[in-house]
């Protein structure tokens, strides 16, 4: 940051606006965890000093003809960072090494706890998941479904007194497999208990 002077970073919007940039190029590479937290600090000092909210904060490709800050910036998340009102100082940490951790899926990566992501993928993923996960290969909307599954998870085991003996029937004729009466069931799975209904299991 080169202080209060006029620069040129932004043709027709020099002089009524804050110029702030990330040295790299974000087209190509991934912005480091702990330069994009650095940088939401820096962004919320200057929104601070300069009464000015999330909604002032425009990117260079807003207001030229240019790609920056790149398609590999994470600019919702940047601005859902900046648009927060805790102090600057709650968002930005040094995190342990086993605390934060990039976890991958195709080409989308996020930062996250590693070792909870996968207690996860571990408890709520199927085989194939987490077979995808331990080869590289876990694709990002298999990634978030086995999140989602994690944050729906939970549910009571006690089956409604209405539904038990259904519920004991059809599990001893083998159409359910017994466990997480509660649990929502997908299509996939609705067409496998229609399938050995069909096969009279």
């Amino acid at each position: 940051m080169r202080g209060l002077n006029v620069g040129a970073h932004a043709a027709n919007h020099n002089s009524d606006s804050l110029g702030v940039c990330v040295e790299g190029n974000y087209d190509r590479e991934q912005m480091d965890e702990t330069l994009f937290l650095r940088f939401v600090q820096e962004v919320k000092k200057l929104m601070n000093q300069h009464g000015l909210t999330a909604s002032d904060v425009y990117r260079h490709s807003d207001v030229g003809q240019t790609s920056c800050p790149g398609r590999n910036f994470p600019w919702a998340r940047f601005k859902q960072l900046i648009a927060r009102r805790e102090e600057v100082k709650s968002i930005v940490h040094e995190p342990k090494q086993k605390e934060v951790m990039y976890v991958k899926a195709e080409d989308f990566q996020w930062s996250s706890g590693k070792e909870q992501f996968e207690a996860v993928i571990n408890r709520h993923g199927n085989k194939n998941e987490q077979d995808a996960y331990k080869a590289g290969k876990l694709t990002v909307s298999d990634a978030l479904g086995v999140l989602s599954k994690g944050i729906l998870a939970e549910p009571s085991q006690t089956v409604p007194s209405t539904h038990k003996s259904a519920w004991e029937d059809l599990t001893k004729r083998g159409i359910f497999n017994g466990k997480n009466p509660n649990h929502p069931i997908t299509r996939a799975q609705q067409a496998t208990v229609i399938k050995r209904i069909e096969e009279g299991n």
